[in-house]
């Protein structure tokens, strides 16, 4: 009796109960890909919305530090502006892009930094305007206090495939 049960269970009900895993497996899959389509546009969009983000940021060209700094040598000359300090760019490599820093510093009033700042990230757009650090010194030759700004620059290349 108990070896007749034992191969009627090896014979039908091992496969019936096989069988019911692998349909509720399947159905489990099926639900998950009736609303693929969707997903997928969510996706796309997101994807879209990233690339719109970045897209004033990816620079195609090698001279971004040149640009930037006619850009500002320029905008310097007609305002009361100094430009003190222009250091090398900044590179590195992050998950296939190349992030390239520039920044330098720019002597004078608030106002006129202010509009030069402005004007980098609003008009000319040679990259995103990472950060903007004030900071005001005395200078001891003329025992008068200088407001000067740095400026960072940031730029994204799309690493070579």
């Amino acid at each position: 009796m108990v070896a007749t049960l034992f191969l009627m269970y090896k014979l039908v009900v091992s496969k019936t109960v096989r069988a019911y895993q692998d349909y509720e497996y399947l159905k489990k899959q099926s639900s998950l890909s009736k609303d693929i389509d969707t997903r997928i546009d969510k996706l796309d969009q997101h994807l879209n919305s990233i690339k719109t983000i970045f897209s004033s940021s990816i620079v195609t060209d090698n001279n971004a530090q040149e640009k930037i700094l006619e850009m500002v040598t320029s905008y310097c000359k007609g305002k009361p502006l100094l430009l003190k300090e222009f250091p090398k760019t900044v590179l590195k490599e992050t998950d296939g892009f190349m992030v390239e820093l520039n920044y330098f510093t720019v002597e004078g009033d608030f106002k006129n930094l202010l509009s030069l700042v402005y004007t980098l990230e609003q008009k000319v757009k040679v990259g995103k305007v990472a950060s903007v650090n004030f900071m005001v010194k005395e200078n001891l030759k003329t025992k008068r206090n200088e407001l000067t700004a740095t400026i960072y620059i940031q730029n994204l290349k799309q690493e070579n495939t």
